[in-house]
């Protein structure tokens, strides 16, 4: 707060009490503007992240990965269909290429299955899956519309003896970007702990049931998650994200039709499991901060700005600083070094014990801009207050009687010729020797006594002006201090000179020998 400093000086003219009321005032101030303050770093640090929810339009989406299970008995599939997007059938026996693990070699009781492969994708449009100039990877994917995955189940007598419920296999849908199967949970950040989380206490499980044609409809969803301790998130400009693709799933459920059955073409199967596409557009939701440092910083200037404009009302507009901190540099070098270097000297110690530099001491905060003769109007004011004086002195010496003023000669010529003689003897011996001695008072006329006074009056109304401008109105200490620094600098020119004087009339004659004290020194 730049005012607390000024509030707790008593300026001229007021009374304790005011200055008393007015420091505590800024204190009590300045601490609701820091409290306020830590507020505001207490929101960043327990900042609650705002969602923005956008909408992503999609021309395709890559593959999930699907991962089915069977609790009970070992369970085969016995083909897959890929159906292109001009609904085209290509049927893939087994569906070998897509397939990872082996229930074969599981002990049980539960035997999973996973569809994965990078190399298919699932499109929105006909016309928006193909591109101008595709890649050579981009060319080697290919683009369907549904899959369908004919399964059977081996043993139906173990699998009754597990389950009480008609046979299926559990379905859950992964996204490639957050699957079980290609990342591992360490070091994850805590959004993507709680939907590894979801993911593992199957918050969207699908089934397919013996006997029933089941079609699961999937719609990607993105969650963008700031990264913890992001420097530019937590300062406000710019944020880096971890994206959280996750599937939500929907089922219909259909009966076969034994009529259409077609063991041939696709095997021995007992049910069958669609999963398409659903939507052409994806759910996005980003994560925001709602306390970043720049809107602290806003607020806290708010909060500072309201705060200063109270102590304004209350106790008036601090005074002007035109001097800021490429000013004060300097004056502070110069003080460290001069502390650093100081030697104090004999003549240093009767220059500063002089009365003459206390009083220029004094008296230097008396003048608002004047340094050593380098004030601007500080020629033209001192030409015309002599002439101002002159003039009063000539028009006062004639008003002056004719008698006085040849009194006032013949007392200035006894001065200056009667040295050594005890009175004035006239030449003409006609008239006795009237003269006063030199120590009287000199006689000075109503008017000049007047101007005399008025200048007086003037000088002490000036001073008190230039004191309420210190005061209240302008920071003039960088002034005081330039003024200071350069009466140092003739102070030490002047110490110099003198020192070097004595030097040279105390010099000893040449050809001779310095002398030696008993320790064997020279003397200095």
């Amino acid at each position: 707060m730049h005012f607390i400093f000024q509030a707790l000086h008593r300026r001229p003219l007021e009374p304790k009490s005011l200055a008393i009321s007015r420091g505590v005032s800024a204190i009590l101030l300045s601490l609701v503007f820091l409290a306020y303050v830590g507020f505001l770093i207490y929101q960043i640090y327990t900042d609650s992240r705002l969602l923005i929810i956008t909408t992503q339009n999609l021309h395709s989406y890559p593959s999930p990965d699907v991962e089915m299970c069977v609790y009970g008995s070992r369970w085969e599939i016995s083909s897959c269909a890929l159906i292109t997007m001009d609904y085209d059938s290509q049927v893939v026996p087994r569906c070998t290429p897509y397939l990872i693990g082996s229930p074969a070699d599981n002990e049980g009781p539960q035997w999973c299955w996973v569809f994965k492969t990078d190399q298919l994708e699932f499109g929105v449009e006909l016309g928006n899956t193909a591109e101008a100039s595709p890649s050579p990877e981009q060319s080697q994917i290919k683009t369907i519309r549904r899959v369908d995955i004919y399964w059977a189940i081996s043993n139906l007598t173990a699998y009754n003896l597990y389950n009480p419920w008609a046979p299926s296999v559990t379905v859950t849908l992964y996204s490639p970007g957050f699957s079980s199967w290609r990342i591992k949970p360490a070091n994850m950040i805590p959004q993507q702990a709680t939907a590894w989380r979801n993911l593992q206490l199957q918050h969207y499980v699908s089934s397919t049931i013996m006997n029933y044609w089941n079609t699961i409809y999937f719609t990607p969803a993105r969650y963008r998650a700031i990264r913890p301790y992001d420097p530019l998130s937590i300062l406000g400009i710019n944020s880096s994200f971890i994206d959280i693709d996750t599937l939500h799933t929907s089922q219909h459920d259909w009966p076969l039709n034994n009529a259409s059955i077609n063991y041939t073409k696709y095997g021995e199967y007992q049910g069958v499991l669609s999963f398409l596409l659903s939507a052409g557009d994806m759910e996005v939701r980003t994560e925001q901060r709602n306390h970043t440092l720049l809107a602290a910083l806003a607020l806290a200037g708010g909060c500072y700005g309201v705060i200063f404009a109270i102590y304004c009302v209350l106790y008036g507009t601090p005074k002007l600083a035109p001097f800021g901190l490429t000013h004060g540099m300097s004056i502070w070098y110069y003080r460290g070094k001069s502390k650093l270097g100081r030697k104090k000297t004999d003549v240093d110690e009767e220059d500063h014990s002089s009365p003459t530099n206390l009083h220029v001491h004094r008296s230097s905060k008396n003048h608002l801009l004047s340094m050593d003769g380098t004030s601007i109007h500080s020629n033209s004011s001192l030409d015309s207050h002599e002439q101002l004086t002159t003039n009063d002195n000539h028009h006062s010496l004639e008003s002056i009687h004719p008698a006085m003023i040849r009194m006032d000669t013949i007392n200035r010529t006894a001065v200056s010729n009667g040295a050594g003689k005890n009175q004035l003897v006239d030449e003409s011996n006609s008239v006795p020797s009237t003269a006063a001695p030199a120590s009287a008072p000199a006689i000075q006329s109503p008017s000049t006594a007047s101007s005399s006074h008025y200048f007086t009056h003037l000088e002490s109304r000036v001073q008190e002006l230039e004191s309420i401008l210190r005061e209240y109105f302008l920071d003039v200490d960088y002034l005081d201090a330039l003024r200071t620094r350069q009466r140092e600098y003739i102070e030490a020119g002047a110490a110099a000179t003198i020192t070097e004087n004595r030097r040279q009339s105390f010099a000893l004659p040449y050809g001779t020998h310095t002398r030696k004290s008993i320790t064997g020194q020279e003397w200095t």
